[in-house]
């Protein structure tokens, strides 16, 4: 069995804060897919 990674309350808030344009340490092979560097 995989174990999620992630529940589903943390990736909204992740998105959240995407949203918010905080910027959120992930593993983002591009940032630019939200936005750009603020």
């Amino acid at each position: 069995m995989k174990k999620k990674r992630f529940t589903e309350s943390q990736i909204l808030r992740v998105l959240k804060e995407v949203e918010g344009g905080r910027h959120v340490t992930l593993a983002q092979p591009e940032p630019a897919a939200f936005g750009g560097p603020h």
